[in-house]
């Protein structure tokens, strides 16, 4: 027995409402086909994470967008953003290209090129191709080899293909494999733990963490915070030697109590658990269970601290010039680049 294909248009059920939804649009009520795409769900949270943002996610990581003008321009509009406009170089195919195949001895060239004139030296570089290369069959993973021994830095595919999001591998999930597939092996701690899955932080309030701590983390990675993890870290290593040089007497209460303007207020943990205030929770150290206090109080406090300090040392002027501009001991989570949904993600010991 043949069957039609069911359909609705939106006029239709908008007017008929919530009580009239057709039993063809209930899954509940029998089986609804499902691509594979669905499980490569992309959350409108991540706002604009797509194959080549998601691409860059590993700190100080670069991409070459392989195209024709007319695929590679659709990226001018993310290059420009102030986060991504040195991240993106672009190798533009022509007709020739396209016909032969003659732009796959180009891309290890042009990786090295891009690498050389590089100030930094890249983490790693990423190579976006099209739906071009899909129908030309392009074994990018050995392209990529060939550009490694080039530059001595990891290469990685990342497949821009509309033509596969049907498929069993959509973009996102190949996007994905590349960057994990940075990740090197080591010894499983069962305290730590790696969010996977998505590439926006979350907000610090997110019931995940509390989740995670009362099962016994202590340590959870994400790779969105690792830039801001990593200067965060360096300048709390800076502030404590300054203190335990010049204000011995004020270590405890700048990094094991809650008082106003502490580092321990700042981040919303205290590790001692001498000074923990946590009424009834005396020996565990307290995490994420305080009113958290400003960042404001915090360089007030630091500040005034600091200006007592020798002003011929280097590292109290770098304080003092980091918190001028702001960017002293970034926070790993703040409401503005946090994820405020509810978000399912794939967590893997490390």
């Amino acid at each position: 027995m043949k069957k039609k294909a069911y359909f609705a248009t939106a006029e239709e059920l908008a007017r008929g409402g919530l009580e009239t939804i057709p039993p063809q649009m209930i899954s509940g009520k029998h089986l609804i086909y499902s691509s594979p795409a669905t499980l490569a769900f992309n959350s409108p949270g991540a706002e604009g994470f797509g194959v080549k943002r998601a691409g860059l996610a590993v700190p100080d990581s670069i991409m070459l967008i392989v195209a024709p003008g007319c695929c590679g321009r659709n990226t001018s509009l993310i290059s420009s953003m102030p986060e991504y406009n040195d991240r993106f170089f672009y190798l533009m195919m022509d007709e020739t290209d396209i016909v032969t195949g003659r732009h796959l001895k180009k891309i290890p060239k042009a990786v090295k090129e891009i690498c050389d004139c590089c100030e930094k030296k890249p983490s790693v570089v990423m190579i976006c191709i099209t739906c071009v290369d899909a129908l030309l069959g392009t074994d990018m993973e050995r392209v990529c080899r060939k550009a490694e021994e080039k530059v001595d830095i990891p290469v990685r595919p990342c497949y821009m293909y509309a033509l596969t999001r049907e498929g069993r591998k959509p973009p996102m999930v190949h996007v994905r494999q590349s960057l994990y597939s940075l990740l090197e092996p080591q010894k499983k701690k069962g305290n730590v733990v790696n969010l996977l899955g998505f590439f926006s932080p979350l907000v610090d309030d997110c019931e995940m963490y509390e989740l995670l701590q009362q099962a016994g983390v202590k340590t959870i990675h994400e790779i969105s915070r690792c830039k801001d993890y990593e200067k965060h870290h360096q300048d709390l290593r800076i502030l404590k030697m300054l203190v335990k040089k010049y204000a011995p007497d004020n270590y405890d209460d700048m990094f094991r109590k809650t008082s106003d303007g502490s580092y321990s207020a700042y981040v919303n943990s205290v590790n001692s658990e001498k000074y923990n205030p946590v009424e009834g929770d005396t020996k565990k150290p307290n995490r994420r269970k305080m009113k958290e206090r400003s960042r404001e109080e915090f360089y007030s406090k630091v500040e005034k601290l600091v200006s007592t300090f020798p002003e011929d040392d280097n590292e109290v002027q770098y304080v003092l010039r980091s918190i001028e501009n702001e960017t002293f001991m970034p926070k790993q989570l703040t409401g503005d680049n946090g994820v405020t949904h509810t978000v399912t993600a794939l967590i893997a010991v490390k």
